[in-house]
């Protein structure tokens, strides 16, 4: 079985780092370290 891990990208024309969760865009900020931070606290919480 093949799962895809959503990883952290950076939108250069927003100057905004986001992950794509569920169909959605989620904005990590524009900090890297900061938006890799939230992005391990997001991935921590179990899906409902």
């Amino acid at each position: 079985m093949h799962y895809h891990v959503p990883k952290p990208f950076y939108r250069k024309s927003r100057d905004t780092w986001y992950v794509q969760v569920d169909g959605r865009q989620v904005n990590l900020g524009r900090d890297r370290e900061a938006a890799f931070l939230m992005y391990h606290q997001l991935m921590a919480v179990p899906e409902q």
